[in-house]
């Protein structure tokens, strides 16, 4: 019977420590150090001290009660000689008083790591918890420099020179860290790219540290392109997509190998549009030869990068589609080639007989993949819109929707129908359509849909007879169908008759596109200055400004007034979705100034 009750208190015992531990830490956590200093004080004859020593000593120093830190830390020191961790604690508590014993303290703990090594590490973790980032340093030198056969500390290194903003050497101990271990490579990476983003801030110093560490190491390599492909991802991040290519063509020839490299710069240069350079790349990985792995995507993508550029000669381009359709026929692998030829005879090259003869033409290749087809049905769809055949582009628009229900070309198909029920005056459809879109996948066809749909809430309910939407809506098809004069009369029609009405925003902002497809950048410039001179307050506010910013940037090349813009959107718009790419141009710029 003593034994069960022997067993019962022991028990009881346990369980009340382990609780008592619990709401400890809890009580630390939430920052109530006086709380856990009158329940530990209580607990320091009927417990185990190292159970709650670590909340008990610090909360004592977060209040300031130096002499019995002094206590409580002597009595563990003196009871537990062999943890080390507690004379650091000892060693911080003298710098807190000032205490002339903080050095003596130190070199004693020193000897004892000399001769007890296992526990470097865990004084090391100490030293970083009280910020003594030189000390813990001096463990890991002492690790690395006597015992070599250890695993590889360098990325802790590297922290805490990151810690001491010892930039120089944080990236070198970063660089090393994955010359021993390569497979820490993306953690590396990620740091590297924290170190540049620099909360957003560019700082050119650490950009150098980065590029000359990477150099260092790349320049050194006698196998491989390790730290070579490394230094790529560092000149795409820098936006130096020059250098990227000279790079990437680097590794290619030195290494032998198929251009795969190449293709990748390609590819993510494509996703930034920077056709020029991508260009560059394609044109290399033709130039390998027609038996290369990447001949036929590389044609494809050079054709779709001329497209692209700034400027370029259309009939020039139609001849050079041509000749890739030639040599890489007409079938299910060459859709791509196929689809993009289509996309460029109807909306640039703007010939709809013969983009409807190619259309018709491509459908019928046997064994098509159902995506490529539901494609060139979009497209067909289109070019029937654009030559007034309504029902059958909404035959073709319902073809993909029905098939792809779920997916972002189903998505597609839904919003080109909501764009003609618009067109044609039935806003409420039109509506319903949008709001189910609203929630797409797809980013672009989710904002398309927002947009519309803003348009059609935010002004149907101001006229009463729809009238102005309606007129507002024709004249959006004939700006779609390229009937610029059309679209043009008609806007100008509801500003005379309606000139105070809400839509007058979207018709100055309509008016500027069509203006600037026709070439007149001038008045293109004039109807978005009246955006922002009178319509601060609308949504089109921030387009306004980004088109202006854009127009002065890539077509007058006026970077002063561009900088200008890109700062208002900046400054005056917070929530905008211009933003990001506004920062971008605007850092891209300041530099350049």
């Amino acid at each position: 019977m003593r034994i069960i009750f022997f067993v019962f208190l022991f028990t009881s015992s346990l369980f009340s420590q382990i609780n008592d531990s619990r709401n400890i830490n809890n009580l630390f956590k939430q920052g109530e150090y006086k709380k856990v200093v009158n329940i530990c004080e209580k607990l320091v004859n009927y417990s185990n001290i190292q159970s709650y020593y670590n909340p008990y000593f610090n909360s004592l120093l977060n209040i300031s009660a130096y002499d019995r830190a002094t206590k409580i830390n002597k009595q563990v020191t003196s009871k537990f000689r062999n943890n080390l961790t507690y004379k650091v604690d000892e060693y911080y508590l003298n710098i807190i008083k000032e205490s002339s014993h903080a050095n003596s303290i130190l070199q004693d703990l020193q000897s004892k790591l000399l001769i007890n090594t296992s526990q470097i590490i865990s004084v090391a973790n100490r030293f970083v918890l009280y910020q003594l980032y030189e000390e813990a340093l001096s463990c890991y030198i002492f690790l690395e420099e006597n015992y070599p056969n250890l695993p590889d500390y360098s990325m802790q290194i590297a922290h805490l020179y990151e810690s001491l903003g010892n930039d120089q050497e944080m990236i070198n101990r970063y660089l090393l860290s994955i010359k021993k271990e390569p497979n820490k490579r993306s953690m590396v990476i990620y740091y590297l790219q924290r170190y540049l983003d620099n909360n957003g801030i560019k700082n050119e110093d650490n950009f150098n540290y980065v590029r000359h560490g990477l150099l260092e190491y790349a320049n050194v390599e006698k196998e491989g392109y390790f730290f070579s492909d490394i230094l790529v991802w560092f000149f795409i991040l820098d936006q130096e997509y020059e250098l990227a290519f000279a790079q990437s063509k680097a590794i290619d020839l030195r290494n032998g190998l198929d251009g795969e490299k190449i293709y990748e710069l390609g590819e993510t240069l494509l996703d930034k549009k920077e056709y020029s350079v991508a260009l560059k790349c394609f044109n290399y990985l033709i130039s390998k030869g027609i038996d290369n792995y990447y001949y036929l995507e590389a044609n494809i993508n050079r054709l779709y990068s001329i497209e692209n550029l700034e400027y370029f000669n259309i009939q020039n381009l139609k001849i050079q589609y041509e000749e890739a359709i030639s040599l890489l026929g007409k079938d299910k692998f060459t859709a791509t080639l196929l689809i993009n030829y289509a996309r460029f005879l109807t909306f640039k090259y703007q010939n709809i007989e013969l983009s409807k003869s190619f259309l018709e033409e491509v459908m019928d290749i046997p064994q098509l993949y159902s995506r490529d087809l539901a494609e060139l049905q979009l497209l067909y769809g289109d070019v029937m819109l654009l030559s007034g055949n309504i029902w059958t582009s909404l035959l073709y628009y319902s073809k993909v929707e029905n098939i792809f229900t779920d997916h972002p070309l189903g998505h597609e198909a839904k919003l080109k129908k909501a764009k003609v029920s618009y067109y044609q005056g039935d806003f409420i459809w039109a509506q319903n359509q949008l709001d189910i879109l609203k929630s797409s996948t797809s980013k672009l066809i989710s904002n398309d849909a927002m947009s519309l749909s803003l348009l059609i809430t935010d002004n149907l309910n101001l006229d009463t007879t729809e009238n102005t939407m309606k007129m507002f809506a024709r004249a959006d098809l004939a700006s779609f169908q390229k009937k610029y004069k059309k679209s043009n009369l008609i806007l100008d029609s509801i500003l005379i008759i309606y000139p105070e009405h809400d839509l007058v925003d979207e018709i100055l902002f309509k008016k500027h596109e069509i203006y600037k497809e026709l070439g007149e950048i001038a008045s293109a410039i004039s109807m978005l200055n009246r955006i922002i001179e009178n319509y601060s307050f609308d949504i089109l506010y921030d387009d306004a400004l980004y088109s202006l910013a854009k127009i002065y940037d890539f077509n007058l090349n006026d970077k002063e007034m561009s900088l200008k813009y890109y700062q208002m959107i900046l400054f005056n718009c917070s929530g905008s979705i211009f933003i990001v790419d506004s920062r971008k141009r605007y850092r891209i710029l300041q530099d350049q100034f």
